[in-house]
């Protein structure tokens, strides 16, 4: 007997005329948790598709697990939005649409008639989900945004995070800005859902890359206007060494942060690192006080830098763990996805693509104990539901290879 299912978005359109990550993340996570979602493409395709060799992973047909990550379970139509049958057919996919997700830029959107202010018109009810790089207002409003350049350089944190005496900006990770500000994206669209449920009506949501820098770093923005002028000072110079990071025996770091104050955890750390003698006799590192007397918290970093560097990092985890101090060791990212901690939790989940390749791949990171979510799948190829988003639209096969041969559709 097949398992019965409960989605929370079931039975809930979504028509996503975005590319890349940010916004396919959002449309994504609706798709998850049960939304129809229509992935509309054009001839040529989402650049996401297109990553190899710049990533070195796999993109192709029968095998896109990067293409995968923003658009499992979506299904695919490829449009020509720039014939008038192609934007006809795109009205007709959003008569029925219970949300609209693009990251199109306003004046694209615009000029194919698909402006929030047109459309609102015509479909009172719709959500109208818009994501942007820098916003709906001021002098960047119409610029184009990557994660790379408006989260990561106009939010402050490419410049903080540099390290000093190395002649490069910090460079993050692929999308990780992206798939951030996509979690705010994706809960701005469900409130719009709760608001249309209790008021009868649709909205517009704007989210954008810059708006969320600026509430990631929230921390940071309000500090740097106050004493502290750099998000990223000499590790020598902070003032607490029980909050830090720390080299072991192995050349893995580490990272220590207390649990309550500095003289509340000075003995137990102290304790577990073999010095407490040493430390807690010491009335230079008495209090927070007087440890920023004299630098004297130089010199207590130093004698915990010693300490770490006798033992490997497995060894002071046990020990930290069990004082139940937050610790932990800085892992490179391919160990991630064979992590125990991630697979018992469904945090990664195996996939195999046509090709016979397996991908553990990272997972929305929601779950609810009474609904259910889908399971990954692979991506396959573009247009691969063509014919049959087409055909529940009312189009004749005639109709449909007659739009294929005009490069309407793919």
């Amino acid at each position: 007997m097949a398992e019965n299912k409960k989605y929370p978005l079931e039975g809930v359109k979504v028509v996503d005329l975005s590319t890349i990550v940010a916004a396919p993340t959002a449309a994504e996570l609706l798709c998850t948790f049960g939304a129809d979602v229509i992935k509309v493409e054009s001839l040529g395709g989402d650049g996401q598709r297109f990553l190899e060799p710049h990533f070195q992973a796999p993109s192709r047909d029968d095998c896109n697990p990067l293409y995968t990550v923003q658009n499992a379970n979506k299904k695919h139509i490829s449009l020509n939005l720039k014939t008038p049958e192609g934007k006809e057919t795109m009205l007709k996919l959003l008569e029925d649409a219970d949300i609209f997700v693009t990251n199109v830029r306003h004046q694209g959107l615009a000029r194919l008639g698909l402006d929030y202010d047109t459309l609102s018109k015509k479909m009172p009810r719709l959500i109208y989900a818009h994501f942007s790089g820098y916003g709906p207002l001021g002098p960047n409003k119409d610029d184009p945004g990557y994660d790379s350049t408006v989260f990561w350089l106009r939010g402050g944190m490419s410049a903080d995070w540099s390290v000093a005496g190395v002649p490069y900006p910090f460079n993050p990770t692929y999308a990780f800005g992206d798939t951030v500000t996509a979690s705010s994206f994706f809960s701005a669209i469900l409130l719009a859902i709760i608001g249309r449920e209790k008021y009868g009506e649709g909205t517009k949501v704007e989210t954008s890359l810059y708006s969320s820098a600026i509430w990631c770093n929230g921390q940071g923005v309000v500090m740097t206007q106050f004493e502290k002028k750099s998000l990223n000072p000499d590790p020598n110079e902070i003032k607490n060494p029980l909050i830090g990071y720390y080299l072991c025996a192995d050349e893995r770091w580490v990272n220590i942060n207390q649990v309550t104050t500095y003289e509340n955890d000075l003995q137990r750390i102290a304790k577990v690192l073999g010095i407490e003698e040493e430390i807690c006799s010491d009335p230079r590192f008495k209090t927070s006080e007087t440890l920023l007397q004299n630098y004297a918290y130089r010199d207590l970093r130093r004698k915990m830098e010693d300490a770490f560097a006798k033992k490997p990092s497995a060894e002071w985890k046990k020990l930290f763990q069990a004082i139940s101090m937050p610790f932990d060791v800085a892992v490179p990212t391919r160990e991630v996805s064979q992590d125990e901690q991630a697979i018992v939790n469904n945090y990664v989940e195996e996939i195999t693509y046509q090709d016979g390749t397996k991908v553990m791949m990272p997972v929305p990171p929601m779950f609810l104990s009474n609904y259910d979510k889908r399971k990954l799948q692979p991506t396959g190829k573009m247009g691969e539901n063509t014919d049959e988003i087409l055909a529940g639209l009312g189009y004749s096969n005639e109709t449909i290879e007659k739009m294929k041969e005009n490069n309407i559709v793919k």
